[in-house]
C-alpha cells in the first residue's frame, strides 16, 4: 500500500493521476445519522487566510494541532510549511515548479498534510504572533516607516535580497533600501541571515531566528496521524470523527467553490481544508458539511457559489458535492502512536 501511496503522489506532482482511488459510490447519511455538530463550539478556530501562497495543507495542519492540543493560541502555519519544504518530496516538486516557471524564487508551496503535521510534531510549535503566516512587517531603511506586506512578495522581496548580499551588490546592512522584522529579528539580525545563508537555506535559516527560543514543546499526548484516499466509507469515516468531536482533514478540487455541480479536477485545483462540522439540510434533505476554508472571513473576497452558503470564510457543501469534489482525508486519532 505505501508503494501504491507514493506512486499516486508522484502521479499528482506531474499531473498524471487527477482521479483518487475509489468509486463515484458511497454510503450516505440519513437524517437520523446527520446530527448536528460543529467542533468550533468548543473550541473556537478563527478562519485564516493564506493569501496568495499555497499553504492551504499548513493552515489547515496548524488549526487541526491547534484543535487536538487545545492549544490557546495560534500556531503558525509558516512555520511549518518551511519546516515541510525541507522534506525530498517538497523539494521535487518545488523544483519542477520553479522550471516549469521559470522563477526561480517562487517560494516553496503546496504540501501534504499528514507529513506536514508529522515532521513538525518532534520540534514543537511556533506561535503565529511570532513568526506570522499571511503577511511579514516590511520596513523601510530611510523612512522607517512599516507595514504588513503579503508573504507572497514578502518572501520573494527576500530571495532577491539574499542574491544581492551573496553576489555582493549589497556589502552591509545600511545599504539595505529595505528590510524585514520579526519578534526576534532585528535589523541587524536579518542582514545576519542573508549574509550566511544560501538561496535554499534562507527561509529555513529565517524560521529558526524567529521562532528559535520561541519554540514551545507539543502536549505529550501521542496521536495517531491517518491518510485514507476517497472510497465507499469515506463519509462514513468523516462522521466519526464528527462523532468524537474531531475536525477532519479533506484534499478536493476546489472548482467546487465556483459551481458545486461542475469543476474541472485537475492537479493544479487541489486544496485543503478542515471540515468542522454538519448539519441536515430539510431543503436539500441531505446532510451538509461545514468547511472552514483559508481563503479570508470576507465572503465576498471570492466569488463563491452561492449555494455554499459562505459564512465568515466557512463554507456549507452538501454530502454528494462534497464526495465528488474529495480525493483524500486527514483524521487524527488522540491516544495512539503516530
Amino acid at each position: 500500500m505505501k508503494f501504491v501511496y507514493y506512486y499516486c503522489v508522484i502521479g499528482l506532482a506531474f499531473g498524471l493521476c487527477t482521479q483518487a482511488f475509489g468509486s463515484e459510490s458511497f454510503l450516505r447519511t440519513t437524517e437520523n445519522q446527520c446530527t448536528s455538530t460543529d467542533v468550533r463550539d468548543s473550541f473556537p478556530l478563527p478562519v485564516r487566510d493564506q493569501g496568495k501562497i499555497d499553504w492551504c495543507y499548513a493552515n489547515a495542519a496548524a488549526d487541526f494541532l491547534q484543535y487536538t492540543f487545545k492549544i490557546p493560541t495560534q500556531i503558525s502555519a509558516a512555520d511549518i510549511a518551511i519546516n515541510y519544504s525541507k522534506t525530498d518530496f517538497s523539494k521535487l516538486v518545488t523544483f519542477i515548479t520553479r522550471v516549469a516557471s521559470g522563477n526561480w524564487n517562487m517560494p516553496p508551496d503546496t504540501g501534504l498534510i499528514k507529513t506536514a503535521i508529522k515532521k513538525i510534531l518532534p520540534q514543537g510549535y511556533c506561535e503565529e504572533s511570532t513568526f506570522p503566516s499571511n503577511a511579514w512587517n516590511r520596513v523601510d531603511t530611510h523612512s522607517q516607516q512599516s507595514f504588513s506586506q503579503e508573504i507572497l512578495q514578502s518572501i520573494t522581496e527576500i530571495y532577491d535580497l539574499q542574491e544581492q548580499v551573496a553576489h555582493g551588490v549589497i556589502h552591509t546592512e545600511d545599504q539595505l533600501s529595505f528590510y524585514y522584522t520579526f519578534k526576534n529579528v532585528d535589523k541587524s539580525a536579518f542582514f545576519k541571515i542573508l549574509k550566511n545563508a544560501t538561496h535554499h537555506s534562507i527561509l529555513e535559516d529565517l524560521r529558526t531566528a524567529a521562532c528559535g527560543s520561541e519554540r514551545i514543546p507539543f502536549p505529550r499526548t501521542p496521536i495517531k496521524v491517518s491518510f485514507k484516499f476517497k472510497g465507499f466509507h469515506s463519509i462514513q469515516n468523516i462522521n466519526a470523527q464528527l462523532d468524537h468531536h474531531m475536525p477532519v482533514s479533506l484534499d478536493f478540487f476546489a472548482g467546487l467553490f465556483d459551481n458545486i455541480d461542475h469543476f474541472p479536477k485537475s492537479i493544479g485545483d487541489l486544496h485543503t481544508v478542515l471540515i468542522v462540522g454538519r448539519y441536515f439540510d430539510p431543503v436539500t434533505q441531505s446532510c451538509t458539511y461545514r468547511l472552514k476554508n483559508s481563503w479570508g472571513a470576507d465572503c465576498s473576497s471570492y466569488p463563491y457559489d452561492p449555494r455554499l452558503n459562505c459564512t465568515g470564510g466557512v463554507l456549507n457543501v452538501p454530502e454528494r458535492n462534497l464526495f465528488k469534489a474529495m480525493t483524500s482525508e486527514v483524521s487524527i486519532t488522540k491516544g495512539k502512536k503516530l
